[in-house]
């Protein structure tokens, strides 16, 4: 998001009642199918 731009719907679904967040427990991977694409040399 851009400054001042958020999208609140999708900020409440992330905060708990008591002000918590939800956080996922492990760092996001790479999948299979778009470990090996090149975005700049395939024009994506």
């Amino acid at each position: 998001d851009k400054p001042g731009e958020h999208d609140f719907k999708i900020l409440k679904k992330l905060v708990l009642s008591d002000g918590s967040v939800l956080r996922a427990r492990y760092p996001g991977r790479p999948t299979r199918d778009c470990l090996f694409n090149d975005p700049v040399m395939d024009g994506k």
